[in-house]
Parts: structure tokens; C-alpha cells; sequence
């Protein structure tokens, strides 16, 4: 039924996505398919690690160890934004579809469309799951809107 599933996670609160990881290990192992853990993360220092590249290795790590734990197939996707908070929805949906989309060549990703569908991807994240994803208009509605300057003391 599945080809693959991809599971959102936040590495610094995995604790509250234990439930969402246990269903995507099982279901991954059930229909032998593998899991892509996708973490969207800014490219900036953090609690993460200092660049991508050090976020991408703790990314893997945890992929290796839900692997070993569940005995299933997983790898670790890093996605690289400028405001993950504000984008989080868009940039998941955006990855889901692209994952889809590379179907054809043996990728494509289940799970999270449904879970999205169902508010389960919402709640597993923590957040608010939208009313209906925005549609875009044909004019311009002005510039993005950015995050304030950082105020270094």
C-alpha cells in the first residue's frame, strides 16, 4: 500500500512525538517500506549544531536509531528555511509533493498527506492545524513578510 512514509520531527522535542514515530515505524515495518524523518530547520547556529551539515549528521544519527529500534529502513532529511516556524506547513506540503512527484523514480512519500488531511500531522507538531491551506492570487499582495532585525546587545 505504501512506498514509503515521510515523518516530520522536531529533534529538540521528541518526546512529545512518540506516538507519531511508534505509528510510523509500525507502518513502515507492516508494508516493509522505509521512512524519511524530515526535520525543517534555519540555517542558522543553533541548539541543532552550527551548520547544516553538523544538523544533517544528528539528523542521520536519529534515523539510524529509530531503524535499529523498529527494525525498519530510515534516513534523515534536512530542509533548509529562513523562518521554519512561519513556513512549517507550506514547506512540509511542498516536501510531501516533491516526494510524490519523484514517484516515478522510486521516491514518493503516504502518510504524511493523510495525516495532514486529518489534523494528526498538526497535532503531532504542536501546532494549529490551518482551516484550508491559503490560495494564491494572481496580484501581488506585497512583500513576504520577514522576521524583526536582531537585536545583538
Amino acid at each position: 500500500m505504501f512506498k514509503r512514509i515521510m515523518a516530520p520531527v522536531d529533534l529538540l522535542h521528541l518526546g512529545i512525538l512518540d506516538r507519531a514515530l511508534k505509528v510510523a515505524a509500525e507502518e513502515a515495518r507492516h508494508h516493509g517500506v522505509p521512512v524519511v524523518y524530515v526535520t525543517v530547520t534555519a540555517n542558522t547556529p543553533g541548539p541543532l549544531g552550527h551548520t547544516p551539515e553538523e544538523k544533517q549528521v544528528k539528523l542521520d544519527s536519529f534515523a539510524a536509531e529509530q531503524a535499529e529500534k523498529f527494525g525498519i529502513e530510515a534516513s534523515g532529511h534536512l530542509i533548509l528555511a529562513h523562518d521554519p516556524r512561519a513556513d512549517i506547513d507550506r514547506i512540509l506540503t511542498e516536501a510531501a509533493d516533491e516526494a510524490l512527484e519523484a514517484e516515478a523514480v522510486g521516491g514518493g512519500a503516504d502518510i504524511v498527506e493523510e495525516m495532514f488531511a486529518s489534523g494528526e500531522l498538526a497535532e503531532a507538531l504542536g501546532v494549529e492545524q490551518p482551516a484550508e491551506a491559503p490560495q494564491e492570487t494572481e496580484q501581488a499582495q506585497g512583500p513576504p513578510a520577514q522576521s524583526p532585525p536582531l537585536q545583538i546587545e
